[in-house]
């Protein structure tokens, strides 16, 4: 079995014995389930690259099922540059670990790179570049789908990290999801999406995101499956899942838990244990 997704996949300040990929692990050891699991979680990932990653390096294991682990902010571009990456790795080469040895050497350096990160971030999630750097990337959203473009008019404008009412940025997740289906067919392999919603209460905001992931996901792909963890977080409160004040992305253990629980209760009511050969 393999998990997609992103920093939140991936653990972002927890402990790993805290991630909900490990904590399913456990669950699963404990009812004597011989099913593996690899965390391919890669922070600042979108939907598309996470794909991309099983498709190069996650087929090899062969998995029987793929969970998606399905932020809402996953429709714009965060993954931080490679030249970011190598300027950092620069700084601390032996060349210049003498200056990054000084705290405020650290300081000024961190403080420059966060500035080069959110000017990269703005200038790539620009609508014009976006649409030109991933033209070959984007399924069309037809005209005749009135059902996904009321919602897409109704979307939400906060965060703007969602943009659910861009054509393109939708085109782009539905292509995704596509070619992950295609995958699926392929492979053998079955898929499951799993909603973790924005932890936060405004209204509409939620409902409304998810019904036109759900919508477009699927129109491109009929055959992925989905858990829609919006309802269980609603329940254990919001503000009982933050990671940290202000941050409405990173559930804490807490939430991770409830993502173990779903994800387990799936596996038990769609994988049933291989029968022993008599």
């Amino acid at each position: 079995m393999i998990v997609l997704g992103d920093s939140i996949t991936f653990g972002n300040s927890l402990e790993l014995e805290d991630t909900f990929s490990f904590q399913l692990q456990q669950r699963l050891v404990s009812q004597r389930r011989n099913i593996e699991i690899l965390n391919f979680g890669v922070g600042g990932y979108d939907t598309l690259q996470e794909v991309s990653l099983l498709e190069i390096r996650g087929l090899k294991f062969h998995p029987k099922l793929v969970v998606v682990a399905y932020c809402l902010n996953d429709v714009g571009i965060a993954s931080v540059s490679l030249e970011h990456i190598q300027r950092t790795q620069q700084l601390q080469s032996s060349h210049y670990s003498f200056l990054y040895e000084s705290r405020l050497v650290q300081l000024i350096s961190e403080s420059v790179e966060t500035i080069r990160t959110k000017n990269w971030e703005k200038h790539v999630n620009d609508p014009a570049v976006f649409r030109r750097e991933y033209a070959n990337q984007i399924d069309p959203i037809g005209d005749d789908e009135s059902e996904l473009l009321d919602l897409m008019n109704q979307s939400p404008k906060w965060p703007s990290s969602t943009w659910y009412g861009d054509r393109d940025r939708v085109g782009r997740l539905r292509f995704g999801f596509r070619r992950l289906a295609r995958l699926s067919k392929e492979n053998d392999f079955r898929v499951v999406i799993m909603i973790i919603p924005l932890l936060q209460n405004k209204g509409a905001l939620i409902p409304t995101a998810q019904r036109i992931a759900l919508l477009k996901w699927k129109r491109a792909a009929p055959v992925l499956s989905t858990i829609d963890l919006t309802d269980e977080f609603l329940r254990a409160g919001m503000g009982n899942l933050t990671l940290s004040l202000g941050d409405i992305i990173h559930p804490n253990k807490i939430g991770h838990i409830i993502m173990a629980d779903s994800l387990s209760a799936y596996i038990t009511d769609h994988l049933p244990p291989r029968r022993k050969p008599e």
